[in-house]
């Protein structure tokens, strides 16, 4: 029996739920064609008449595995309230993300993976809500209390990313067991990023 229903009109969202449960168990690899079909109770040329390719579909899953990162990002800023913006606050703010990056990535190495992988074609449209622009915005609260200097704005996404990301897919791809690593990986970045990044550090 199909595990999901779908109105008239909506396959397109169907398969992609049904692709990010496959994801999210089993990795974007594991995302084929016909047992999407199955599992939405259609045939796979009804699936394809919304997808051009297998990897439309899955670049469709990546998306939505990114969008789940950043709802859950943002529910942790919304967690700090509306005061007024002071350097602390703005630290507390970045910093709870970054740890966040890393948790899911640990929490749910598969979903990440599917997150951040190449998937041979893009989705149809762009993250909403977006990793990338949630950190943009943490940055830029930085600057502006005087956490970061305005001299390196410019690069201090980047460097954060790549930092953050690095760590998170070192751990998911096992990084105690070939390195003999065993400190928590998100206090371990977040020392690294203040050190990089803060004019205080």
């Amino acid at each position: 029996m199909p595990r999901t229903s779908y109105h008239h009109g909506d396959l397109r969202t169907a398969a992609i739920r049904e692709g990010f449960a496959v994801a999210e168990t089993a990795g974007l690899e594991a995302i084929v064609a016909r047992e999407i079909a199955r599992s939405v109770g259609v045939s796979p040329a009804a699936v394809f008449r919304h997808f051009p390719d297998l990897e439309h579909l899955k670049a469709e899953v990546s998306r939505s595995a990114r969008e789940k990162l950043a709802r859950l990002m943002l529910r942790d800023l919304e967690a700090f309230g509306n005061g007024p913006l002071t350097a602390e606050l703005a630290r507390q703010r970045f910093e709870r993300i970054g740890r966040r990056y890393v948790e899911f990535a640990v929490s749910s190495p598969h979903l990440f993976n599917a997150a951040f992988s190449n998937c041979g074609a893009s989705p149809a449209r762009e993250d909403d809500p977006s990793p990338w622009n949630i950190l943009l915005e943490t940055i830029h609260d930085l600057v502006a209390t005087g956490v970061i200097a305005k001299a390196d704005a410019e690069l201090a996404p980047v460097a954060a990313w790549t930092a953050v990301h690095g760590m998170a897919t070192l751990y998911t791809q096992g990084l105690k067991r070939v390195s003999g690593f065993d400190d928590d990986p998100a206090d371990t970045v977040i020392k690294l990023i203040r050190r990089m990044l803060y004019t205080d550090s």
